[in-house]
């Protein structure tokens, strides 16, 4: 097998269809340097720009390890073996994730974002287990047509505007003392 020589990095591939030539090279390479459609590679004894053949999701990055495969009619990246600090993966489109026979799980050591216009989940069931959570947003509507339940430890209600309750009837309990505290309270 011959060794790829150095190539030009501004050097931009060309194709003879005349006759292939012998394959030069199929192995591992380090991304160096990306362009649209193409990276710039080191393989073990050279540096060369390639054509991006492993499909139109993968988005290379500085450091990815890819299968590199080339001669002289040119060099492909037809393969990914890992992924450098982050793994990119970009679609025109629409995605659909689908697992008619089983489950879909997500994992990671560290957080996990989503990002978008509008999030919806539709579902039987929804369970969330967390040590804490924090909800941030500029209004909040939920609609229960059935019982809306809370047990919690403790409670407490900070508002700084108005508050209201309306409801058929209210009935409260406390097992201990009740206290209502206001600058006038009216009942009628």
């Amino acid at each position: 097998m011959k060794t790829p020589t150095r190539i030009d990095p501004s050097a931009r591939l060309t194709f003879s269809a005349s006759r292939p030539s012998p394959l030069e090279y199929y192995g591992a390479a380090t991304v160096l340097q990306t362009e649209p459609g193409r990276v710039y590679l080191e393989m073990p004894d050279a540096y060369t720009w390639a054509e991006l053949a492993t499909g139109w999701f993968y988005e290379p990055s500085p450091g990815d390890r890819v299968l590199a495969i080339g001669g002289a009619n040119g060099w492909f990246v037809i393969g990914v073996l890992e992924c450098g600090e982050t793994c990119r993966v970009t679609l025109p489109g629409s995605l659909e994730v689908s697992a008619p026979a089983g489950s879909i799980s997500l994992r990671s050591t560290e957080e996990v974002t989503i990002r978008g216009k509008a999030l919806r989940f539709y579902a039987r069931d929804v369970e969330l287990v967390a040590q804490k959570i924090w909800e941030r947003c500029d209004s909040l509507v939920q609609k229960v047509r059935g019982a809306l339940r809370l047990d919690a430890g403790t409670t407490e209600h900070r508002i700084t505007g108005d508050s209201a309750v309306h409801a058929g009837s209210i009935r409260t309990t406390s097992v201990g003392d009740m206290k209502l505290r206001g600058k006038t309270i009216n009942l009628n």
